[in-house]
């Protein structure tokens, strides 16, 4: 059922945001209280006051619509720019690797072009709580790609010990993880590489006149992707 309008003044309330919506043509979805609303009345004004559960899934609901650009469950689309997220995404600080052999590890990404970072041992009691294994003690080495943009943290754990290992399954096992890289030189890398131990996977494929890729096997059997741009 369509919210009500009214000399309701949007100014003067508590949950109004200014720029959020106007709900000149909104909807309020049906079971939830309703409320005056005005040109420059946010939703929260439109929905309900006072916050509630479903005052938050009607959030989400909208939330949901904007991102997807057309009608979610019972609203109608919004004729003015969504809600901002103010708990947006900043952005993804580094991907961690277990391994078994720190130094051999760290000379292989550094041949590849990362530089290290900075090594410490993380331990106590705060450490374990994070993780959820208790007491533990690991030794870690953070590596940076040249541009400064994405790292690794190498992991090795001192206790407690190792429980599983999926180094070696195959590209279509669940969980399969890898990292892939950008490269000026795919065939010099992988000769740089070979001396370090690494494989080829596959073999080195060209996608139409786009990349050049291949898949190898690093310290350990550590799955790697490389990629050469062409154009």
């Amino acid at each position: 059922m369509a919210a009500r309008k009214s000399g309701h003044d949007p100014a003067k309330h508590p949950a109004y945001l200014p720029g959020s919506w106007t709900d000149r043509n909104s909807v309020v979805p049906s079971g939830m209280n309703q409320e005056p609303a005005t040109d420059r009345v946010a939703f929260e004004v439109a929905v309900n006051a006072r916050p509630t559960a479903t005052h938050h899934q009607a959030l989400k609901t909208l939330d949901h619509t904007c991102s997807a650009g057309k009608q979610a469950n019972e609203f109608t689309t919004w004729t003015t720019p969504c809600r901002l997220n103010t708990m947006a995404l900043k952005r993804m600080d580094n991907i961690g690797i277990v391994v078994d052999d720190l130094e051999e590890t760290i000379g292989f990404f550094g041949e590849l072009g990362l530089e290290l970072e900075g090594r410490a041992t993380i331990e106590g009691e705060w450490a374990g709580r994070v993780t959820g294994l208790g007491d533990q003690r690991v030794e870690i080495a953070m590596m940076r790609t040249p541009d400064g943009h994405s790292r690794l943290e190498l992991s090795r754990f001192l206790t407690p010990p190792v429980v599983a290992d999926h180094r070696n399954a195959p590209v279509n096992a669940l969980g399969y993880l890898r990292v892939m890289f950008t490269v000026d030189d795919i065939d010099g890398t992988l000769e740089r590489l070979r001396n370090r131990g690494a494989r080829l996977e596959g073999e080195v494929v060209q996608y139409r006149d786009v990349y050049r890729l291949c898949y190898i096997r690093g310290p350990g059997g550590l799955l790697i992707g490389l990629a050469q741009e062409l154009s």
